[in-house]
């Protein structure tokens, strides 16, 4: 069966694209290796290599890298060439029926080409490694969160969960004292307003001594509903603490939102697993059937966004499934060189973050009235902490940079000077060769004469020129002759004579053009140059209150992406009916004064 090779519009090419991948074929681009213009003599600069990233993967033709023509506003960005459609080819056991995952961009590698441009550049691999560290902080921490009415007004606390039994102690043990305390005024008024109403009915009688009642309540008098309440308090804190302590020293927390923090930096989206327990015992210390099962949620692990995918919706218009697959880590492996483990596609129940709770309970509900195996349970959710977007993927809005030519004049003004230094030796100078040198090279071939005095010149010109043209010989020594000439002096053979050019003014050009395709860069990423240090050129630097002002701001500016971030632990709060009383909060550290801190540098909330 003969297949043809040729496609009329985008969709067929992305379908054969993908048949001729699967059968083991890899792609070259265009502009690869040769350009016409050059006569197939080019090279391949890294420029070049991220225009072809930037535009032929999109289908479109970079072979007019050099400018010529109008096809450059011709071609689409990589990145914005396509939002990605539905993919079927899963196992028809996986997922929802008839209902297929959702690529990721263009070819379902939108993620993996945003994270290899932005390890190609310097300003936006630094970029994305300060907003990572940014979002991640020190760490998601388990805080106690209470109230306190201090003169008139009302206001929020926050500790470390493990330190709120302390607390509560210290407040039972107060509101006990000032109870005993009311209750002595109180009886002490009581009997005083007895003595002073029996001495006006008797003022003849002897006075009686006054008796008071100064011992402690009774053990089973009832507690105010103050004391109530902080005893419940204590009670549920010493059975959350036990489960908070025992799910940290499980999970690695810090590593698992480092990982979700560099996915939300990249694609403004991560994936969290959340883990329920499978098995349980009983009060007998045997096994509990599905019908009695109540798990908990005892685990907490970050899927990574270049092996995860979301279903289409459903006609309720819900994600039912994410799909979890290793072959869509690397594009460049064919689905004929990937090991069996690396071609599985896994289906886990996807939680929406508007009704995680209540999916939960619904799924644990539904295995208990089915009555399913041990090995049936459901275990494992997955979540998606996100920013704005489309109702599968996130848009993060920095990507802007990958059009409009932005990227792409960054690694131009590189390779423009890289080009510059590697010529430096055969551009800029002028060679003199001396005519009697020549006239007596002619000369000592006798009476043969098999060279002509141009032929010669010519040749010693090129000795010089292809010495000077190559790289390997920069910075070292060349050796002249020397002859005597007819007027019986001694002269140089041939001498090199360097033309004053203007280096300075094209190296304060240059250093200009970084600075502004430095500071755009940065601005789409939101970020300020003077946190992340001395952008290319400008060695000026900021004062200490400057930078605590901008800090501040940029902590601002990320904090509702890592409010998103700490929804899964929201969920699991929530869902193993923890303390109420427990938040998650990313602690942040914070520039302050050095009257404030030895360091000058303090926790939020400390400073």
């Amino acid at each position: 069966m003969t297949r043809k090779n040729r496609v009329t519009n985008l969709r067929q090419f992305q379908h054969r694209s993908e048949e001729l991948k699967r059968e083991g074929y890899v792609a070259v681009r265009p502009d690869a290796y040769v350009s016409p213009k050059n006569g197939g003599c080019k090279v391949f600069s890294w420029n070049d290599y991220v225009r072809s990233m930037l535009l032929s993967e999109a289908g479109m033709s970079a072979s007019s890298a050099s400018g010529e023509g109008s096809a450059a506003r011709q071609q689409v960005s990589t990145i914005f060439a396509s939002s990605g459609g539905e993919s079927l080819s899963k196992p028809k056991d996986v997922g929802t029926p008839d209902l297929g995952y959702m690529e990721w961009g263009f070819g379902n590698r939108k993620p993996n080409i945003v994270w290899l441009l932005t390890r190609m550049s310097p300003f936006t691999a630094a970029g994305f490694d300060f907003i990572k560290k940014i979002l991640v902080g020190r760490g998601p921490m388990p805080k106690y969160h209470y109230t306190q009415y201090v003169g008139g007004n009302i206001t929020e606390k926050y500790i470390p969960y493990e330190t709120a039994g302390v607390l509560l102690r210290v407040r039972i043990a107060e509101l006990k004292a000032q109870e005993e305390k009311a209750k002595l005024e109180r009886q002490q008024a009581e009997q005083a307003q007895q003595n002073q109403q029996q001495g006006e009915s008797d003022n003849t009688s002897e006075e009686k001594p006054i008796s008071l009642n100064l011992s402690y309540p009774a053990q089973d008098e009832e507690d105010s509903d103050e004391m109530k309440s902080l005893k419940e308090d204590l009670k549920k804190w010493e059975e959350t603490n036990a489960w908070v302590r025992q799910f940290i020293d499980d999970n690695d927390l810090m590593q698992t939102y480092l990982n979700m923090a560099g996915d939300m930096a990249l694609m403004s989206q991560c994936f969290a697993e959340i883990q329920l327990n499978q098995r349980q015992l009983g009060d007998n210390g045997k096994p509990v059937d599905t019908a009695n099962w109540k798990p908990k949620a005892i685990g907490l692990k970050h899927r990574s966004i270049f092996t995860t995918r979301l279903e289409r919706q459903d006609s309720k218009y819900r994600i039912n499934y994410a799909y979890i697959s290793n072959q869509w880590l690397d594009a460049t492996q064919s689905a004929n060189t990937l090991k069996e483990e690396d071609r599985k596609i896994s289906a886990l129940p996807f939680l929406q973050s508007t009704s995680a709770v209540k999916d939960l309970q619904r799924y644990i509900r539904e295995a208990r009235q089915k009555r399913v195996s041990v090995k049936k349970r459901p275990t494992r959710f997955i979540m998606s902490p996100r920013d704005y977007g489309g109702p599968y993927y996130a848009d993060a809005s920095w990507h802007s940079i990958f059009a409009g030519s932005i990227f792409e004049y960054a690694f131009t003004i590189v390779d423009d000077r890289l080009t510059r230094k590697r010529n430096s030796n055969i551009i800029g100078r002028v060679i003199y060769i001396h005519q009697d040198y020549i006239n007596k090279l002619y000369q000592q071939q006798g009476e043969s004469k098999k060279k002509t005095i141009g032929e010669i010149q010519n040749e010693i010109f090129t000795s010089i020129n292809t010495w000077l043209a190559n790289p390997d010989n920069a910075g070292q020594a060349l050796v002249s002759s020397a002859f005597t000439g007819s007027d019986g002096k001694e002269h140089k053979a041939w001498e090199i004579v360097e033309i004053e050019s203007k280096a300075n003014d094209q190296a304060n050009a240059d250093k200009t053009e970084l600075q502004e395709i430095s500071s755009i860069i940065f601005f789409a990423m939101g970020l300020d140059a003077k946190l992340i240090g001395n952008t290319p050129g400008d060695t000026a630097s900021s004062g200490g209150t400057d930078l605590r002002e901008r800090f501040l701001v940029k902590q601002i500016q990320f904090a509702p992406m890592q409010q998103a971030m700490l929804r899964p632990l929201e969920v699991i709060s929530r869902f193993n009916e923890w303390d109420e009383h427990l938040v998650w909060q990313i602690d942040r550290e914070v520039l302050t004064t050095l009257d404030n801190s030895k360091t000058g540098v303090a926790k939020q909330g400390q400073e």
